[in-house]
């Protein structure tokens, strides 16, 4: 089987997908995946922490962030918003971020507005590796509306989707 990385050059193609990316009224990007549970958690933040240098996971203690390891409760992950972990993740011009809103559902948000040709293959191989670490389906979606999918990838038949039909255009 060929890498994240090979499989999402074979299928980036910028002319065709820059519309994910494209300005419209501020909305944000989500990755999600649905229904995990604390060891898919678990592999998500191994995943990102080890084949992402630049990522960091952080908690905030007053006015300071300071960087955290994986904890061994994962619950402790989603107490109340002052005291709440952060994942960032840089990738490319793109930085992804999970706020862990809610162990039901493991979601990143990013910017699309900062994204060049150089974001779509890394952005890809991010869904690939995450699909394929937990073995779940990762959906590319329009901020709060999963039914508005962008990118599907399901790790089952190795197969990522472009759905051009679904764009949501506010």
């Amino acid at each position: 089987m060929s890498s994240a990385r090979e499989r999402a050059d074979a299928f980036a193609s910028w002319a065709e997908h820059h519309r994910v990316f494209e300005r419209d009224s501020g909305m944000l990007r989500d990755v999600y995946v649905r229904g995990p549970t604390l060891a898919d958690w678990k592999a998500m933040l191994e995943l990102v922490l080890q084949n992402y240098p630049a990522a960091r996971l952080t908690r905030s203690l007053g006015d300071a962030s300071v960087d955290v390891p994986i904890p061994d409760d994962l619950a402790t992950l989603f107490e109340p918003f002052e005291q709440r972990a952060h994942l960032s993740v840089p990738l490319a011009e793109l930085e992804l971020v999970c706020y862990f809103f809610a162990a039901e559902e493991i979601e990143l948000s990013f910017a699309p507005e900062p994204a060049t040709e150089t974001s779509l293959r890394p952005l890809l191989a991010f869904l690939i590796e995450l699909g394929d670490a937990l073995g779940r389906e990762v959906l590319l979606t329009a901020e709060n509306l999963p039914a508005a999918v962008y990118f599907r990838y399901e790790p089952a038949e190795q197969r990522l989707t472009w759905y051009p039909e679904s764009y949501y255009m506010p």
